[in-house]
This record gives structure tokens, sequence and C-alpha cells, in this order.
């Protein structure tokens, strides 16, 4: 993991909570104030970051969409019988690992769907008379956003504190390292194409 990949995921851990924090009203204008502008600051920045991730091709994440609904849906399936009752993973589904599975990119997807509910219910609220019927139906976006968002991190927390990827989370939160063996066994068909590359 790179050095920007760990900080962008631990701001964002900060920001998202601090914007949870201050959004109600009920905490007063002050709070409310801050709101508007540190989202306003965060959303500037995370365009800007996907911006360069996507200048200069670090976008990994959606690789997994290009395979087929068939393929997409016996990796989720056998994620989720790992996850959920340790059932092995079967030898075909575990040779197609890439750097990221398929309920990642789902996951990411939505997460993807929240900005945009936030970004657009949250600008337009900022412009609307408080009150009146689309106000409401921008604050629902919004609110929508955050429930997405939350359901997001509660499916992350849910990945991560998994045992087969303890070794991402320490790798988060240390150098960005995980073993070579750990790679071989839970991202093999990632491992297999940086091998080509790095043979060529």
């Amino acid at each position: 993991m790179s050095l920007d990949y760990r900080l962008v995921h631990a701001t964002a851990i900060v920001s998202l909570f601090l914007l949870l924090v201050t959004g109600s009203r009920e905490h007063g204008l002050p709070f409310l104030t801050f709101h508007i502008d540190f989202g306003i600051f965060c959303g500037v920045v995370l365009g800007i970051y996907c911006t360069i991730l996507f200048i200069t091709h670090r976008v990994r994440l959606f690789e997994a969409l290009k395979n087929p609904f068939s393929v997409q849906f016996k990796e989720a399936y056998a994620i989720l019988g790992r996850y959920m009752s340790g059932t092995p993973y079967p030898d075909d589904v575990k040779r197609g690992f890439g750097r990221y599975n398929i309920l990642a990119t789902y996951a990411s997807l939505g997460l993807a769907l929240s900005f945009i509910l936030l970004t657009v219910g949250g600008v337009a609220m900022v412009f609307l008379q408080r009150g009146t019927i689309l106000y409401e139906e921008m604050r629902i976006l919004h609110v929508g956003g955050v429930g997405l968002i939350v359901l997001f991190f509660l499916i992350h927390i849910f990945a991560v504190i998994n045992p087969d990827n303890r070794p991402l989370l320490r790798a988060m939160f240390s150098k960005g390292k995980v073993p070579l063996d750990w790679v071989r066994d839970h991202l093999s068909a990632y491992h297999e194409k940086m091998n080509s590359h790095l043979s060529r």
C-alpha cells in the first residue's frame, strides 16, 4: 500500500467522523457552518485525488467488474461463505482473486453513490430555502448518502476484522506491506500479473 493510500484512508475516517458529528442543526450555526465549509473542502480534495488516480492509471478497484456476472456472483458467494462460516474458497475462485475482491468493488460503488447523494443534496440545501418541499427532498438525499456511508463502514469493518484480512489491517497502520505468502494465497491473480510484468 502506498503512503498516500494509507494517508487518504486515515484522513477520510477522521473527516467523515467530523462531518457526521457536526451535521446536525441541533448543534447550532457555528457547527453547521463548519460542516458546510469542511464538507466542500473535503469534496474538492477528494475530487482532485481521484482525478490524479485516474490520470496516473492507479484505479484498480473496478477491474473485477470486467469479469462475467456469473464469475462475480461465484466470487461474492465464496467470499461471503468464507467470512460467515469459514468455508474454504473453491480453487478456481481463489486463483482468480485480483488486487480487490468483488465485494470490495460493490461496496465502493455504494460509497461512490453516497458521495453523489451527499454532494447533490448538500449543495442544494445551501442554496434552497429551508422548509420548502424541494429543500426537504434534498435533505432526504443528503441523509440517504450518510446512510450509505455508514453501511459502507460497517461492511468495511466486518471485512477487515476477518482473520483472513488482518495482514491488510496491520499494513494500513504500519509500513503498508503484507507478507508475500499472504499475497500468493489471497491475491493469486494479482500476484501472477505483477510477476509477469517484472519478468518482462
